[in-house]
């Protein structure tokens, strides 16, 4: 009996990795390649680049500020119904935008309804608690691997695209990837859910009055967890921005979109190594796993600076590769340091109020950078923007690293007197 055991958590624990890495690929993979629509929307509604950046902006705004919406409904209905709900409305929304008369509606349809109810909100939180939330060893090796999906959709979904605006248009290209999206209803209904804690309480007898938690548990009292949440703002700000922008960046270098489709596709495939990378030796010992997010994030801030000057083909090439290096640190590291520093028992609820942090960039990044450039004229200053805040992200997260160094025995002293008096009192 043990050994079955064994093997059928181990063909779900496969199952699920399959199922998550297709809920992302159908999500947040097309969500990476807003910038081909971007330059799309330009043409046809005839707005300024600081409007038409809002399609981008709320659209990935919306996946991170519902996140304590999402993370409700996950305690709610569970893992499953919510990836579920998701894959629907975002196929729903996809569908309206294709229909879409001028770029309001496409602010409401792609924007909102896409990025509040896909993983673009309640897929990506579902799918990334699903994971964390099951794997205890090799977590960030774990979180990599499901990333992979987005990687390979980031490849093959801007070429796909830019041969079916081609083939079909723009409307056309849409109505196809709504039908396509609803693969993530699919691989949502394999995924199954824990034992719920109202079970639990329905079967057990009454539990005994317990001793409320000292403040140095809850997570909205950590001093990391609020620096954590700046430099969430900070990196999603300069994340973003370097997204929306890459189409229009290399189009007016009189590349034509074939290029532009060439270069997002880059950035998926070298993310998707990256992110295998970075999960394997963030799982290796010796190996700081915050230092290793810093160290990332710089090369890709660089890259923002070194794009600007190397504005050949080639030159471009190598800075979006560079660049994927960021895109990588989001999947593995930023979960892994974020579970360090809220705690498995607080997750749900302080990663759901995290990514309100990370919708805010994700808001501010764009538009910014737009009206930068519509002020300007030139995209080089957008670039310069976004590599700023990446390095401002590091600034913030090293002095978490350094508070965590200095306060570490401390820490370790609380929580043994915080488990000798939970069992004093569990004896009492």
């Amino acid at each position: 009996m043990g050994l079955k055991k064994v093997d059928e958590d181990t063909a779900y624990a496969l199952l699920l990795v399959i199922a998550v890495s297709v809920a992302h690929m159908w999500t947040s993979g097309v969500a990476y390649c807003i910038g081909l629509y971007y330059v799309v929307f330009l043409e046809v509604f005839q707005h300024s680049s600081g409007v038409t950046a809002w399609v981008g902006s709320l659209n990935a705004a919306v996946v991170c500020g519902f996140g304590p919406v999402s993370s409700l409904l996950v305690k709610k209905i569970g893992v499953r119904f919510t990836i579920i709900t998701g894959g629907l409305m975002s196929s729903l929304g996809l569908l309206i935008t294709s229909f879409a008369t001028n770029i309001y509606v496409v602010f409401a349809s792609f924007g909102i309804l896409t990025g509040e109810c896909a993983g673009y909100s309640f897929v990506f939180t579902a799918a990334t608690l699903a994971i964390l939330g099951h794997f205890d060893t090799n977590r960030p090796l774990m979180i990599a691997v499901t990333s992979a999906g987005v990687g390979i959709n980031t490849f093959c979904y801007p070429l796909l695209a830019q041969w079916l605006c081609e083939t079909y248009e723009w409307r056309g290209t849409l109505m196809i990837t709504s039908a396509l999206t609803l693969h993530v209803v699919a691989a949502g209904a394999i995924i199954r859910d824990k034992p719920t804690d109202r079970n639990q309480i329905e079967t057990s007898p009454p539990p005994r009055k317990k001793v409320p938690p000292p403040p140095e548990q809850r997570v909205w009292c950590s001093v990391d967890y609020w620096i954590l949440h700046l430099n969430s703002i900070l990196f999603c700000f300069g994340f973003s921005t370097f997204f929306t922008h890459l189409a229009a960046f290399s189009a007016s270098l009189n590349m034509d979109r074939a290029v532009s489709a060439m270069l997002i596709s880059a950035h998926g495939i070298s993310g998707m190594v990256s992110r295998l990378l970075l999960g394997f030796m963030a799982t290796c010992k010796g190996i700081d796993v915050f230092w290793l997010y810093i160290v990332s994030v710089v090369i890709a801030a660089a890259s923002n600076f070194l794009m600007t000057i190397w504005t050949s083909l080639g030159g471009l090439m190598t800075c979006v590769v560079l660049h994927s290096v960021s895109y990588a640190s989001y999947g593995p590291l930023m979960n892994e340091v974020s579970c360090r520093i809220i705690g498995k028992e607080q997750l749900t609820y302080g990663f759901g109020l995290l990514m309100v942090s990370l919708a805010i960039g994700t808001l501010l990044g764009p538009p910014c950078a737009g009206w930068l450039y519509d002020a300007t004229g030139i995209y080089a200053n957008s670039f310069h923007l976004s590599g700023t805040a990446l390095l401002a992200a590091t600034a913030v997260m090293m002095s978490i690293t350094f508070r965590r160094n200095r306060h570490a025995p401390l820490v370790d002293q609380m929580t043994v007197t915080t488990v000798s008096t939970a069992k004093a009192a569990e004896e009492v």
